[in-house]
């Protein structure tokens, strides 16, 4: 416990020592996180890509690809009130 406590007081001795040690700490901080980061981000893909292949080792996507969605594209119109539901609304307010 001697050498601890002396290298503790050898930093707060100096507070410029001290600064760079925290300042170090801190960067290497950053560095270790970013590290995580980006592993956590390889095992994702790595993940996703396992996933994504089909049985006979090809990936999704192909020949269909060119045919049009199953789904509809919807209608052309829009939602919005006709003319009578405007006009009932407008004399509701103006009773007010």
């Amino acid at each position: 416990m001697g050498i601890v406590s002396a290298i503790v007081a050898l930093i707060k001795a100096f507070p410029s020592l001290e600064r760079l040690i925290s300042e170090s700490l801190d960067g290497y901080r950053k560095w270790a996180a970013e590290e995580r980061r980006v592993q956590k981000h390889r095992d994702i893909d790595d993940a996703v890509d396992f996933f994504a292949k089909l049985p006979n080792g090809e990936t999704g996507g192909g020949a269909g690809d060119d045919q049009p969605p199953a789904v509809s594209g919807g209608s052309q119109g829009g939602p919005g009130l006709d003319a009578s539901s405007a006009q009932e609304v407008g004399r509701h307010r103006s009773k007010n």
